[in-house]
C-alpha cells in the first residue's frame, strides 16, 4: 500500500515524499506516516479498506475538534478512490506521542492522573449536545427518542450477528443470547435517555497518545461511528486495553452519575457493537472474548429478572 501513499503525496504535494513509515491500522484501515521535503513535512495518510469512511472520518474530527480540549489531527485533504488510486485516503496533521495502550511504566498514581485528563476530554464532548435530538452528525430529521433511534441500529447490529452465526462464525448460544436480549429491549433500557450527546465511538486507550515523556496526554485519534447518541455507549471502550490501569470508568463515573441500569446497557452495548465491527470489517470473531461479553450481558439480563 506504500506505493499509494507515494501517489496521494505526489498527486497533492506535487514532490515524492523521503520516506514512509507505517504506523499501524485497525478493522477498516491502514496508517502511514510521510516524510515531504517541504511543509506541512510530516503528513499522515490513512488508506481506508472500505469506500466512505474517509468523508465520515473528515466530518467526525472536524467536530469533534471543535470542543476537544485535547488535540486532535487537523485534516489536509480527503481523497475518494479511483481507477489509479483504488483506496480512499485522508491526508492529516501527525501528532506527536506514544500509544496510551502499550506498555506504560508509570505509579498508578500518575496513571490516575493521565487517566483524569482523558475522562476531562470525553467529559467536554459528553456535554455537547444536540437539542434536534439523536443520530449521524448532519442528519436531517435528528429522532427525539433515543430508544426508537438506537432499536433501530441494534435490530442491523442483530441482523450482522445473524450473518456470522449462519456462516459458522458465531456461536449459536451466544446468536440466540442476542436474539432474546433484543426481544426485551423495552425492558433493558427502560430509563429515557433525555440528552443527545456526542460521542467518539472508540474511546480507548488504543486510541490516545502520551508525550514521549509521559508526562501528559498529546492527542485523541481515530473516531468511528462518532454521533449524538447516549453517552454511556461510549463507556465500554474505557476498559478496553489498559484503560482500568488509568482507571477511566472509575473516574468517569465518579463525575458522572450512571444510570441505574447502566451495567445492563453497558454490556448490550459492548456485545451488540463487537459484532457489528466483526461482521463490516470481514473478520472472523474473537471466540474467547466474544464469550465472555456474551456471559456478562446473561449475568445482567438475569440480575435485573429479564432472562
Amino acid at each position: 500500500m506504500e506505493a499509494y501513499v507515494n501517489a496521494v503525496i505526489e498527486e497533492h504535494y506535487h514532490t515524492l515524499p523521503l520516506s514512509v513509515k507505517a504506523l499501524g491500522g485497525g478493522f477498516y484501515g491502514r496508517v502511514f506516516l510521510a516524510v515531504l521535503p517541504e511543509a506541512p513535512f510530516r503528513v499522515v495518510i490513512k488508506l481506508y479498506l472500505y469506500p466512505g469512511l474517509a468523508l465520515q472520518e473528515e466530518t467526525q474530527l472536524n467536530l469533534l475538534h471543535s470542543t476537544a480540549l485535547l488535540p486532535m489531527p487537523k485534516v489536509y485533504f480527503v481523497r475518494v478512490n479511483d481507477s489509479l488510486i483504488p483506496y480512499d485516503a485522508l491526508a492529516m496533521e501527525f501528532l506527536e506521542g506514544i500509544n496510551a495502550g502499550g506498555e506504560i511504566r508509570l505509579s498508578r498514581e500518575d496513571m490516575k492522573k493521565l487517566g483524569a485528563v482523558m475522562i476531562d476530554n470525553l467529559i467536554a464532548w459528553h456535554n455537547t449536545c444536540n437539542p434536534g435530538g439523536f443520530g449521524k452528525i448532519n442528519a436531517p430529521s435528528p429522532e427525539k427518542d433515543w430508544l426508537s433511534c438506537y432499536r433501530r441500529k441494534a435490530g442491523e447490529d442483530l441482523k450482522k450477528a445473524e450473518i456470522l452465526y449462519r456462516s459458522g462464525k458465531l456461536e449459536k448460544d451466544v446468536f440466540s443470547l442476542m436474539d432474546r436480549a433484543y426481544e426485551r429491549i423495552d425492558d433493558i433500557f427502560y430509563l429515557p435517555v433525555t440528552k443527545a450527546s456526542l460521542i467518539h465511538g472508540d474511546y480507548n486507550t488504543w486510541n490516545l497518545l502520551l508525550s514521549e515523556d509521559l508526562s501528559r496526554v498529546s492527542g485523541v485519534i481515530d473516531p468511528f461511528n462518532c454521533c449524538f447518541a447516549d453517552a454511556e455507549m461510549d463507556l465500554y471502550q474505557l476498559d478496553n486495553a489498559n484503560g482500568r490501569d488509568y482507571g477511566l470508568l472509575e473516574q468517569y463515573s465518579q463525575r458522572v452519575r450512571l444510570s441505574e441500569n447502566f451495567a445492563l446497557k453497558n454490556c448490550f452495548y459492548e456485545l451488540f457493537t463487537e459484532l457489528m465491527h466483526y461482521h463490516d470489517a470481514h473478520v472472523d470473531p474473537i471466540v474467547p472474548r466474544v464469550a465472555e461479553e456474551a456471559e456478562a450481558l446473561r449475568i445482567q439480563l438475569v440480575r435485573f429478572g429479564i432472562l
